[in-house]
């Protein structure tokens, strides 16, 4: 590129490849793009300077901007995001398919377009570690492979447009470092017609066949392609451990080093998705890409058919998942994975009359698989009472809950119950006595509560000294003067009083008498008069001496009872002579 005057050295006839390149120093890309200069308006802070005209150039085509309209800032240094950004408007290339940097989130929102467009043409590459660096500078080094890439892309674009937008450019491959070029010597790219060698090997050899390498100049378009053996991929192109690109065959622009070209190969293996029993269901591989590399998640799905379901996923009878959409993680050998399916029955579960009560399959996942238990409940409605569950009119079980072990056919499970008897409403009789000694009272029927109408059997026996009177109700009147009759039992509680009156009992009586002692000695008079008396009853009595004779007491059986002439006896319980005791007066 020193010997097209397109890169020149330093007065001192050094190149150095390190320092940084200006803004200004893109004279450099106009100049080498032959674009058409331009009088019109530059920056003022261009005026004078030696690349004014291939700044303004430059900016007319709309391939650079200033800073404003005033300011360009000429002995700037630029960064890799701009310089991709004036290569690609320059070059009017486009594409989506440029390589994803491991920093993109840093480029600028206005070069993300243009960086991708130039990685894709390999004008401007990456760092081996995957970034691009979009805020460092370009030196001067980099500038020439930028720049004797651009020229390698102009030449093969068509000369009518000289316009690039492709799908798929061909790669640049950074084998080696990038030498330094001297504005004296040889060996830039390009330069000269020395070729280099491009060595194609498949790795491992037995993975299958490469083509495509030689003795290549520089620049030149090279295609390679690579055939898998059975049993193998393709999985990449590397150079040095890096990837170049994951297509069977491409074109690749020839750098100016040697290098060695790898197409890797990976082992694969078969994977086959199958149903059991054909019929319960299918199994597929939803991708569909085998045969895989070993440690490739395949996605599979299984899907019961009617009167099934899904198990679980099998490997050589070992249980792998029991999900029907389950990630396959495929191993270093061929595989049969085997989506199993169990034939399933319907339980119906009915109650029987249906108003009797409510039936529920508690463990709720049918169709159920022959032999799987489900637990059934039945809970009697109001008015009726569980009495068993049947198939087919037999009973298969007398609980109300149970676990059910499932037939190996559609089955209805019957819960039946029976209709409790109407109880009628009954009302208490209760029976009292009045008063409550005065006899007993009996309720010959039996019970103590009877439904409204119901005939009562009901007696009563007076006590001793009692005379049964009638029945009447409590608060009431009259219902029967016989001590035993049927009552007729109304709508409500009742409470019936069994009435007895009390015998008058004639108290017995004692005789009192009086007595005068000595006779002629006085008087004695009963002044109560009333006598024969009861026991207890008091007796006024009184004594009168004679003349000539003075009272002195009162004496019953010899015994004094009292001394005074008059006085009140209380009559004893036997029959009784009081003795009014007197004694003569002696005259001397």
């Amino acid at each position: 590129m020193a010997d097209q005057g397109r890169l020149k050295g330093y007065g001192d006839g050094t190149f150095q490849p390190d320092r940084v390149i200006t803004r200004a120093e893109l004279h450099l890309i106009v100049d080498s793009l032959g674009l058409s200069e331009s009088n019109g308006k530059g920056f003022e802070d261009t005026a004078g300077h030696w690349a004014e005209k291939s700044i303004k150039t430059a900016s007319d085509n709309g391939i650079i901007n200033g800073y404003n309209k005033n300011s360009f800032g000429p002995d700037d240094s630029i960064t890799r995001e701009q310089a991709a950004d004036i290569l690609a408007k320059a070059m009017k290339i486009t594409s989506d398919t440029g390589q994803d940097f491991v920093d993109s989130g840093a480029i600028s929102y206005w070069a993300l377009a243009s960086v991708k467009s130039a990685s894709a043409y390999g004008i401007i590459s990456g760092y081996p570690d995957g970034s691009f660096k979009p805020k460092a500078n370009v030196t001067r080094a980099q500038a020439a492979v930028i720049l004797q890439r651009s020229i390698q892309l102009m030449v093969n674009m068509p000369v009518e447009s000289k316009e690039v937008a492709v799908s798929t450019p061909p790669v640049v491959l950074s084998m080696l470092p990038v030498s330094t070029y001297s504005s004296s010597g040889g060996g830039a790219p390009g330069g000269g017609s020395k070729s280099y060698t491009l060595t194609v090997e498949a790795s491992p050899e037995t993975g299958g066949s490469v083509s495509g390498g030689g003795s290549f100049k520089e620049g030149v378009t090279v295609t390679v392609s690579a055939t898998a053996n059975s049993g193998y991929t393709l999985k990449n192109w590397t150079v040095n451990g890096a990837e170049v690109s994951t297509a069977s065959a491409f074109d690749l622009f020839m750098p100016a080093a040697d290098g060695v070209l790898v197409a890797n190969f990976a082992k694969t293996y078969t994977l086959i998705v199958q149903a059991n029993p054909s019929e319960g269901g299918t199994a597929s591989d939803t991708a569909g890409t085998g045969p895989y590399e070993a440690g490739t998640l395949v996605n599979v799905k299984a899907e019961a058919a009617a009167g099934y379901q899904f198990e679980n996923w099998t490997v050589n009878d070992t249980v792998v998942s029991t999900t029907a959409e389950h990630t396959y993680i495929v191993p270093t050998t061929d595989a049969v994975l085997v989506a199993n399916f169990a034939k399933t029955y319907t339980l119906i579960l009915q109650a029987y009359p249906t108003g009797g009560g409510d039936v529920s399959d508690n463990t709720g996942t049918g169709p159920y698989e022959a032999g799987e238990s489900v637990d059934v409940a039945a809970a009697a409605g109001e008015g009726y009472t569980f009495e068993n569950w049947t198939v087919n009119g037999e009973v298969v079980n007398t609980n109300a809950s149970f676990s059910y072990p499932m037939p190996a056919a559609d089955t209805i499970l019957v819960a039946n119950f029976a209709e409790d008897p109407v109880v009628p409403d009954t009302y208490a009789l209760t029976l009292q006595a009045n008063p409550t000694g005065g006899g007993d009272v009996s309720n010959n029927t039996g019970t103590g509560s009877y439904e409204a109408g119901e005939s009562v059997e009901i007696a009563a026996v007076a006590k001793d000294g009692y005379t049964f009177e009638n029945w009447t109700l409590e608060g009431g009147g009259v219902v029967s003067s016989s001590a035993s009759f049927r009552f007729t039992m109304p709508d409500a509680d009742t409470t019936l009083v069994a009435n007895f009156t009390e015998e008058a009992v004639e108290p017995e009586t004692y005789n009192l008498s009086l007595q005068v002692s000595p006779g002629g000695g006085g008087t004695v008079t009963d002044n109560t008069d009333a006598g024969p008396y009861e026991a207890g009853e008091s007796v006024d009595v009184a004594a009168e001496a004679a003349e000539g004779y003075t009272f002195e007491n009162w004496t019953v059986n010899g015994d004094v009872v009292n001394t005074n002439a008059s006085f009140t006896y209380i009559m004893p319980a036997e029959d009784v002579t009081l003795a009014g005791n007197f004694t003569a007066v002696v005259v001397e």
